[in-house]
């Protein structure tokens, strides 16, 4: 059985902050999922379901931006198909660090350390993190509903800051 996030040295706030992120980056992967099914001409629900399952969220950032280039989507998409691809070259190293990481309390702060990486990213960086993952999972939404030519009315949400 797995232990608890706490039993990692981590509080329940630290640890919902983890699930949420978690959460979140689901949300992206599942909305830039619908977004590639929906023009790739599958029609199988099963054979949707095993593309979307084999693919990373970097191939479909990667995937979408290259039928991008080619004209493939309405143009309403544009923007957010560029946002994405800056959200996977920004965002989505601290998402992985999230998911892969080995965490310790370091006295002060805990941190997230990562034997592959061999990166340290302290616990204080949550807070930013969540803001960041909620954004991509907005970002990703309205790009799989701006890919079907729908057009929502209110404007995307600000960027969140950058960290220094």
């Amino acid at each position: 059985m797995t232990p608890a996030l706490w039993q990692f040295g981590l509080t329940p706030d630290q640890a919902m902050k983890i699930a949420m992120v978690s959460l979140n980056w689901s949300a992206v992967d599942m909305s830039l999922g619908m977004a590639l099914v929906g023009h790739t001409g599958i029609v199988s629900p099963l054979h949707a379901a095993d593309l979307v399952h084999i693919l990373d969220v970097r191939t479909k950032i990667d995937i979408l931006h290259r039928r991008y280039k080619r004209g493939e989507f309405h143009s309403a998409a544009t923007v957010f198909i560029k946002e994405m691809v800056w959200i996977g070259e920004n965002y989505r190293a601290d998402r992985n660090m999230l998911a892969h990481a080995v965490y310790a309390d370091d006295g002060a702060d805990g941190v997230m350390w990562s034997p592959s990486k061999l990166k340290a990213l302290a616990l204080s960086e949550l807070d930013a993190i969540v803001s960041e993952a909620r954004y991509a999972a907005h970002i990703a939404n309205r790009l799989s509903l701006a890919i079907h030519g729908i057009e929502l009315p209110e404007a995307p949400p600000p960027r969140p800051a950058a960290r220094p």
